[in-house]
């Protein structure tokens, strides 16, 4: 019988420890990309390794060429907002990295 006290499905409760051995350089960067993504290194991590990361240099280079595309029309009709949009797309290009 599932604890009162436990809020999450039975099959979703953790019950395996493993640790990981990381230089300092590849802590501080796990840690930084983990706190961008709101996350723990715990579940940025978990999230990584179940999930995969399918961003490829490729994939960035379309996204700001897209992007850059936008922009371009944008300035025609609305010069005011490209900036702002180029800077969302910015923020969204770091994070994906």
């Amino acid at each position: 019988m599932k604890n009162p006290k436990h809020l999450r499905a039975e099959s979703e409760c953790k019950e395996k420890v493993t640790s990981i051995r990381l230089t300092q350089g590849q802590h501080e960067r796990v840690k930084k990309k983990a706190h961008e993504k709101g996350m723990t290194i715990s579940n940025y991590i978990i999230t990584t390794a179940v999930n995969g990361n399918s961003v490829t240099p490729e994939l960035l280079v379309k996204l700001q060429d897209i992007a850059n595309e936008a922009c371009s029309v944008m300035e025609k009709h609305e010069p005011d907002r490209v900036t702002a949009i180029q800077q969302e797309v910015n923020g969204l290009w770091q994070k994906l990295m």
